[in-house]
């Protein structure tokens, strides 16, 4: 093993390691992790190619390629993930932010516009895990009531401190509850991106291996713990309110009908992502 070697040299290296590994932005994640552990970002890299990085330097990012290969997630190793233009720090104990849940704090935002008294609007995130979704929408909506709820409290730790670097201030509430049984209130907006995949193909995924189960699996057919939701949902949603809901792609007729069933007096649509793919449920009570 050379004693040290360029920026140029390593990432040549390492991008090939990548690869063969069946990473298909093998480039981009070396030098994700080259600014990473060099505190630097990725323009310096590309104007110091010839930079030399030291044994110990090059010991210390060898060993996350290598656990990369592994599987073990690049967020983890980093401590951070970028969702909406922020960073948010995430753990093991903290799904990892993915741009299609952009899109529950996107509609969000588009139909605060239209709340009759917005200071005085109440919302509630259910099974907020790093808390991105209510602090994106606290950042860019001056709304009344904020809560961040979640069953688990590494999870709740993880995400206050994600409020208090964005916002700047404590303006969120950050409950442990389970659903919205804990609350005697209505709301007149939900966000949920709740564990969604069905407990025996979860077994099959890599991110069962590394990622939080108690945000992965949502049981036999997953959707055990929307269900319960959507059956809270009727009573505890407002009049004008908005409900919005991540769900797995092959789960649409099933979750669709489930709200139509549940709240019969909803307007109910499904949001298709990026891809084209029916992504989010939409039930708005008019």
């Amino acid at each position: 093993m050379p004693s040290a070697l360029t920026i140029r040299a390593w990432s040549r290296k390492t991008a090939e390691t990548l690869a063969t590994a069946g990473h298909d932005d093998a480039f981009l994640v070396s030098q994700v992790l080259l600014a990473h552990h060099l505190n630097q970002d990725r323009s310096w890299l590309l104007a110091y190619p010839e930079f030399i990085l030291e044994q110990p330097m090059i010991t210390a990012l060898d060993d996350a390629v290598r656990k990369i290969v592994a599987g073990y997630p690049l967020p983890y190793l980093l401590g951070y993930w970028h969702f909406y233009g922020d960073r948010f720090q995430v753990t093991p104990h903290t799904l990892i932010p993915r741009p299609e849940t952009e899109l529950l704090v996107e509609h969000s935002l588009d139909w605060i516009k239209s709340f009759h008294s917005p200071l005085q609007l109440r919302y509630i995130d259910i099974g907020t895990g790093s808390g991105c979704i209510p602090i994106s929408i606290r950042k860019y909506a001056n709304i009344g009531l904020v809560v961040g709820s979640d069953c688990s409290l590494p999870a709740l730790r993880i995400a206050r401190q994600n409020g208090l670097q964005i916002l700047a201030k404590h303006s969120i509430q950050w409950i442990c509850g389970d659903l919205l049984h804990f609350s005697p209130s209505k709301w007149d907006l939900v966000t949920a991106n709740l564990p969604y995949i069905p407990s025996s193909k979860l077994k099959q995924l890599s991110v069962s291996r590394f990622e939080p189960s108690l945000a992965l699996d949502g049981g036999h057919d997953g959707l055990d713990l929307v269900r319960n939701l959507l059956y809270a949902l009727d009573e505890k949603l407002s009049m004008p309110g908005l409900a919005l809901l991540e769900f797995e792609k092959d789960q649409s007729f099933q979750i669709y009908n489930m709200a139509t069933t549940h709240i019969p007096n909803g307007k109910i649509t499904l949001i298709k992502d990026l891809a084209g793919i029916e992504r989010v449920l939409r039930i708005e009570k008019l």
